[in-house]
């Protein structure tokens, strides 16, 4: 999953909101390494090799019993590209989530505004200057634009399962980008209170035709990926979470699995 996507559709269970004064926290570190990436018609081609290692964050606190305030982002990463690299920060997003139904169904709607800063927003691959490169595609980890998001989100409970989902829409500043329809959809279960499992479909599709590729899958690009998650809650209030997800399809993106590992809190 690329860092443009998770802070659009960081998989969660959404449409609930947390309790006034509650909360939640998830810290992971991600790694996304290979060597194939997918053009902008969807098909994959080989390139040189890359490793991007980031930290990502998703967060959640209950301002009421019906309001949620969120935070999303990729604080900082290292990224890189058959030999050159260097640092970068990752887009960040804050949000509201108000809860408009909950019998049930969870209904809520969530408003986001989120930035990207264009630190190290160098080209690896022209640094690199590599033959496995093809032509006219690039690696720059990192796009400055400035975005604003809005979801509708839905959801049910049923015993030890739950069911998520959302649909909405992205504006971005920068001229390169056009909006996008952006969303996801999950499942998940809780096993013996302590270990919770899920899957998880996010999709980022923009609104206007790819026409240029970054491998790095930041700036104009197109997404559907599919993921699974694992928690273990060693601790009541602590647990230790693992990921992994790949993209199905993509456009301008990398084509390698995306892996974490980290810890959630809960208040």
């Amino acid at each position: 999953m690329t860092a443009l996507v998770l802070a659009a559709t960081a998989a969660h269970a959404g449409a609930w909101t947390q309790p006034k004064g509650e909360g939640y926290a998830k810290l992971d570190t991600r790694v996304l390494a290979g060597s194939q990436g997918f053009d902008a018609a969807g098909e994959v081609r080989s390139t040189g090799r890359f490793v991007d290692l980031s930290l990502t964050a998703y967060g959640e606190v209950g301002l009421t019993d019906d309001l949620t305030a969120t935070y999303t982002g990729t604080p900082i990463g290292r990224a890189s590209y058959e030999g050159a690299a260097g640092p970068y920060l990752g887009p960040n997003a804050i949000g509201l989530r108000q809860s408009l139904w909950s019998e049930h169904l969870q209904v809520a709607v969530e408003a986001r505004v989120g930035w990207a800063e264009p630190f190290s927003d160098v080209d690896l691959a022209a640094r690199a200057a590599s033959s496995a490169t093809p032509e006219g595609w690039s690696y720059v980890p990192a796009v400055g634009n400035h975005f604003v998001d809005l979801e509708l989100q839905l959801g049910r409970g049923l015993g030890r399962f739950w069911f998520s989902g959302s649909i909405g829409g992205r504006s971005n500043t920068n001229e390169a980008m056009s909006s996008a329809v952006i969303g996801f959809a999950q499942a998940g279960v809780v096993v013996r209170e302590a270990l919770v499992f899920d899957l998880h479909l996010p999709f980022y599709l923009p609104t206007e035709p790819v026409t240029s590729v970054n491998i790095a899958g930041v700036g104009h690009t197109a997404y559907v990926g599919a993921g699974f998650g694992a928690s273990w809650w060693a601790l009541d209030r602590l647990g230790l979470h693992l990921g992994a997800e790949g993209a199905p399809y993509a456009a301008s993106n990398a084509a390698a699995l995306s892996l974490t590992l980290g810890i959630e809190v809960r208040s």
